[in-house]
């Protein structure tokens, strides 16, 4: 689980009419307190205790239930991953008379805790984890409309999200400056105020023990070890090997230099891809009488199966004369000597064509096989490719984005030819695509830059000039044409093809060749070729006009989602894989290496909170402007507030669109107009008054675009 520095986690929990306090809700139907109406039928009118957030603030052990999937998977791999953390439970705003009312999109806080341990309840299917906070280490908010902090995902978990520890803290202040006025009715008592008091002037030391004990978390136990079957051997060597198990034990010890004189052998060329050694163990020979072969090969077997020399060296050793043995034992001796003398005379009769290549993988069905430790790019059959990232990208990727993205990006070169990185803009889709292979001198990536009026192959690949009769072929055509001499050369490292702005114009149309030669097999080449035509490739004389779309060969997008884009289609879609990019403001300043005190950056996360969903994120190329902005008024005497609200105003209030009349529009209207209205923003006039502009437009039934 990765939380940001600053953030607590969030839980969504339904308005409970009692305030959790483990009592079962009278009359559920008049009080929508969130949950389905046949839940609050069959089971709440009923009396039943079926509820998850029955118990969340009861008085005597309080307890929080989820039976979310991600989360019960994340607390399997990380026990601890919710101890000491500060859970924040928020749920739909509450109604007067009916719960939550119907139709209302605004969000409240209900409460919160600091967790001592989390527990997985296996003893019921789906399992669950139950959340108990400290002894006293909770408190309840009033029936009020406290806005949470904008909450943002959190990595490899679906159900918990994160929010800004601040945001919090202004929750606290503001529901005790209100409590004073409150009838202590309605669930609300003093009890409770002294409680919230009590935990609001504990969040800070909670807050901190939370991120020492992120720091201090154990990276997630490894999945259970599934098996990778390589089933029955194929071909000639198979069926000489028929009536023989060959079953492993291990190996026996080598002196040191005794593998010297076999290992000699010609040195691979510098570009091609050598397998790592294969751990082989000694076979041994068991009877088997009529029964089918079979091979069985330990777990840490990857590709690749031992020399037949070994193997018959193997049957010699065991053909080799002992002592005499037992009169019990004669027969079984005697069957397992005719067993090996076959199994030789087959041997024999192997040609080295029959005999797999040492190093080179097997043609292998992948049952089930763990990610972790296992280089899946090598699975291509008989044609080993790295995988992507390549190691230096993917440790950068890592340590900005996290190993959720990472492990995406690598599933997904796996599985298909084509990844697409979507998000806002500024997100870090084209910094991703840019670092995936260790290629700083860009020798085997290169940008493609969609345009919006392509609308056939020949903007993507070039054309047959009438004149010459040569095919004009563009930057993308040379780059597929070195792809493949590198790859006809023994040279198996990746190759990366970046389109950026993607969908400017319709894919289907321009890339159609690609899309279809490409959902052929690696080994199926011919498939993979595209016909260009013209009699020669310009600038490359005597070469046919066509090239092999080869195996080493990637392929990433970037995507944007605004209006001036073309929707992908199902075509599209299926044969691609996609992946979502987010950020945050703080993650944005980092990238940049732009480093800011915490009230400012706060200010710039609340700001990326609530406009990032309409595509007006604090970007990587906003922090960078923030930067040279204020390396400018070190000179001119401009100070960091002044560059701030130019840059809020230029980069990103810009970007904002409002309907008149649309309740979510306004209601991003009045939580952009609270922003304004805080402390940290005091100095931010031109964005105040941005906003204030506005407010009188949407109130006078116009419509707010900018540029």
């Amino acid at each position: 689980m990765r939380i940001e520095t600053g953030n607590v986690v969030a839980a969504k929990m339904n308005a409970h009419r009692h305030q959790w306090n483990g009592t079962v809700c009278s009359q559920p139907q008049s009080w929508n307190c969130g949950a389905e109406a046949d839940f609050r039928a069959n089971f709440c009118d009923t009396g039943v205790p079926r509820c998850f957030h029955l118990d969340v603030f009861k008085p005597s052990g309080p307890k929080f239930i989820t039976p979310d999937s991600s989360v019960v998977l994340s607390a399997q791999q990380q026990p601890s991953m919710l101890d000491d953390q500060v859970l924040v439970f928020y749920g739909g705003r509450f109604g007067t008379q009916q719960g939550v009312a119907p139709g209302d999109y605004e969000q409240t806080l209900f409460g919160f805790y600091r967790v001592k341990h989390a527990k997985l309840d296996t003893a019921r299917t789906p399992y669950r984890l139950i959340i108990e906070p400290h002894v006293d280490a909770w408190a309840i908010f009033p029936r009020m409309h406290l806005r949470p902090a904008a909450l943002r995902a959190i990595q490899g978990v679906a159900y918990l999200k994160q929010m800004r520890t601040k945001g919090l803290k202004d929750a606290i202040d503001e529901a005790l400056e209100a409590a004073e006025s409150l009838p202590k009715s309605d669930g609300w008592s003093i009890e409770f105020q002294r409680r919230l008091k009590r935990a609001g002037d504990a969040l800070p030391s909670w807050q901190q023990k939370a991120e020492e004990a992120l720091a201090k978390l154990p990276p997630p136990s490894e999945a259970p070890r599934m098996s990778a079957s390589f089933g029955n051997l194929e071909g000639t060597l198979s069926a000489k090997l028929k009536g023989i198990r060959i079953s492993t034990a291990p190996a026996p010890a080598v002196p040191a230099d005794a593998g010297t004189a076999s290992s000699a052998g010609p040195a691979p060329t510098p570009e091609a891809v050598v397998p790592p050694p294969v751990e082989m163990t000694t076979p041994v020979l068991e009877p088997l009488g009529d029964t089918p072969a079979a091979v069985e090969l330990t777990s840490g077997v990857e590709a690749g199966l031992a020399e037949a020399t070994n193997v018959e060296e193997a049957i010699t050793s065991a053909q080799a004369p002992a002592d005499k043995p037992p009169e019990g034992e004669a027969k079984a001796a005697e069957s397992m000597a005719q067993d090996s003398a076959v199994a030789e005379e087959a041997l024999k009769s192997v040609s080295v064509a029959d005999t797999p290549n040492v190093g080179e993988p097997l043609a292998a069905t992948v049952v089930d096989a763990p990610l972790d430790g296992l280089d899946l790019g090598g699975l291509v059959e008989g044609l080993p490719v790295h995988a992507v990232p390549e190691p230096p990208g993917k440790q950068i990727l890592e340590e900005q984005f996290g190993s959720q993205l990472v492990d995406a990006l690598s599933v997904a070169f796996i599985t298909k030819s084509l990844v697409i990185l979507t998000g806002a803009p500024g997100a870090g889709k084209s910094w991703i695509a840019s670092r995936l292979l260790d290629d700083s001198a860009r020798d085997r990536t290169v940008v493609v830059p969609v345009a919006s009026t392509w609308r056939g192959r020949e903007d993507l690949l070039g054309y047959v000039n009438p004149i010459n009769g040569c095919f004009e072929a563009t930057e993308f055509t040379h780059f597929l044409c070195g792809a493949q001499e590198a790859w006809e050369a023994g040279d198996r490292r990746s190759r990366l093809v970046i389109f950026e702005e993607f969908n400017l114009s319709q894919p289907e149309h321009w890339l159609s060749d690609l899309l279809v030669r490409l959902e052929y097999d690696a080994d199926q080449l011919a498939d993979r070729t595209v016909r260009l035509g013209g009699k020669e490739i310009a600038g490359r004389p005597g070469r046919a006009c066509s090239v092999v779309l080869v195996p080493s060969l990637r392929f990433a997008a970037t995507l944007n989602n605004d209006h001036t884009v073309k929707p992908l289609s199902p075509r599209v879609l299926d044969r691609a894989a996609l992946i979502e990019v987010t950020s945050s403001g703080r993650a944005a300043l980092s990238r940049a290496g732009v480093e800011l005190s915490d009230d400012v950056e706060d200010v710039i996360d609340e700001l990326n909170d609530l406009l990032e969903p309409r595509g007006a994120a604090f970007s990587v190329r906003s922090a960078r402007s923030l930067q040279r902005a204020m390396e400018a008024g070190s000179t001119n005497g401009m100070g960091l507030a002044r560059a701030l609200d130019l840059v809020l105003v230029q980069e990103v209030l810009s970007r904002v669109r409002l309907l008149a009349g649309d309740p979510r529009d306004e209601q991003l209207l009045s939580r952009l107009q609270a922003w304004t209205q805080k402390p940290g923003c005091a100095e931010l006039a031109a964005c105040a008054a941005r906003v204030a502009d506005w407010a009188d437009l949407l109130s006078a039934g116009r419509d707010v675009f900018q540029a």
